[in-house]
């Protein structure tokens, strides 16, 4: 088993790696391989929308004009069981190298000339993927519409064709000059990171370890319960998947 945390925070040793940093460790606890990428130390050039990635079918991703880190950080994802995927909310969306890495996937839809929409590639394989974000405002902010960077991560993970199995949004960060995970945040993340590596053998009970963890992992305000699924799906991408 594989995990591969991607931080799309330009702060190293900040509240979204640290978090990226603990669940991560409680995978490795039950024996996956981790790795975890700083999308700023990576050289992503800025797609130019020129499509020719998306003309060919498939399922591989499409052969992208731009020599960079992109296609090698893609094939890292699509090895990977499970994925942490991390930015804070800079300006009420994720940050500027997140959204750049984002639009570079767009290799991993087909599109030719002459049809209406893109669809998915069928991707093969299942991953699953946690995501993190940080705010100044409270987490329940993100839960209420109020910022869009968990439904950007979401974006990069449906792209992936990866399962968000849990979602954390750290809240009030903005308190203090420099901000860290407390020990009981910390130590939910640990345990976030050690449900999932067994969650494929757990199922549904798995599923219910991860949002009860999640509560105490993500929060400035642990006691709000989880609202549901209804917040999941906001500014999902509605393509569909396609074996051609």
């Amino acid at each position: 088993m594989k995990a591969l945390g991607i931080v799309g925070s330009y702060r190293k040793g900040g509240i979204n790696d640290t978090a990226v940093e603990a669940i991560l460790q409680g995978v490795a606890s039950a024996g996956a391989a981790t790795e975890k990428i700083f999308l700023a130390d990576q050289t992503i050039r800025f797609c130019n929308n020129c499509r020719n990635c998306m003309q060919e079918p498939g399922t591989d991703p499409g052969p992208c004009v731009l020599e960079d880190d992109v296609p090698g950080l893609i094939h890292k994802c699509l090895q990977s069981d499970i994925l942490i995927l991390s930015s804070p909310v800079n300006f009420g969306s994720m940050t500027a190298v997140s959204k750049a890495f984002l639009e570079r996937l767009a290799c991993l839809a087909y599109w030719p000339w002459g049809t209406p929409a893109p669809q998915f590639r069928k991707i093969p394989g299942k991953r699953l993927a946690v995501l993190v974000t940080s705010s100044a405002a409270p987490a329940l902010a993100s839960r209420l519409g109020g910022f869009h960077s968990l439904a950007d991560l979401g974006k990069i993970a449906e792209t992936l064709n990866a399962e968000v199995v849990a979602k954390l949004h750290y809240g009030l960060i903005a308190l203090k000059h420099e901000t860290s995970l407390s020990q009981s945040q910390r130590a939910a993340a640990i345990r976030l990171g050690s449900c999932l590596a067994d969650l494929s053998k757990e199922g549904w009970v798995g599923k219910l370890k991860l949002r009860a963890i999640r509560a105490v992992a993500q929060s400035d305000l642990p006691q709000l319960p989880y609202v549901g699924p209804a917040f999941d799906r906001i500014a999902s991408i509605p393509f569909r998947r396609t074996g051609r």
